[in-house]
């Protein structure tokens, strides 16, 4: 069972080196902010989506209103007429008019909040879509050196050391993006 295990681990390490040999890493990078920037596209319609229905609840908020101070009207009138019923029958109807109203008005501020947001956030997924594209080439670069590094250096000198900390930098990188 030793020999199969231990082939089996060769075949992977053999196939994985070929990946590797096979993946240009300014390709993966640009797939990477093509990824993004169609997951930015995305964001921004949901942004559109929630602005929209931030401002229809506003309206909404507002008709309740306009009804509620109708009704208020009703119930002056109402009471003009000396009809004591009829006057607390525009003022329940007034009531339940502001009730709604300030009920849909949180919703609107809700929405609001959660439009501001989204937008503060493609905002700065923006920048670090433009900054991973200002920075592609040198982070290819330095991928691919950090690739040669242990064949030009196996001592485990500097040259190791860089490759390290250009893994430690792409993956804090896609640590970020991941989190985004």
């Amino acid at each position: 069972m030793g020999i199969f295990s231990r082939m089996g681990t060769v075949l992977k390490s053999n196939l994985n080196a070929l990946v590797d040999k096979a993946e240009d890493p300014e390709k993966l990078i640009g797939q990477t902010i093509i990824d993004m920037k169609s997951e930015l596209k995305q964001a921004k319609r949901e942004l559109v989506t929630t602005a929209a229905t931030a401002k229809r609840l506003e309206k909404k908020a507002l008709e309740h209103e306009e009804e509620a101070s109708d009704w208020e009207r009703k119930a002056v009138l109402a009471l003009k007429s000396d009809d004591d019923e009829l006057a607390r029958e525009a003022l329940r109807r007034k009531a339940k008019a502001s009730k709604d109203a300030e009920r849909i008005r949180t919703q609107a501020a809700q929405q609001k909040t959660a439009s501001d947001a989204m937008k503060d956030t493609i905002d700065r997924v923006e920048d670090k879509i433009s900054d991973l594209e200002a920075r592609k080439s040198t982070l290819a670069g330095q991928v691919r050196r950090a690739r040669e590094a242990p064949s030009v250096e196996a001592g485990g000198g500097s040259a190791s050391r860089f490759g390290s900390e250009t893994f430690d930098e792409l993956e804090r990188m896609a640590g970020k993006i991941d989190q985004l």
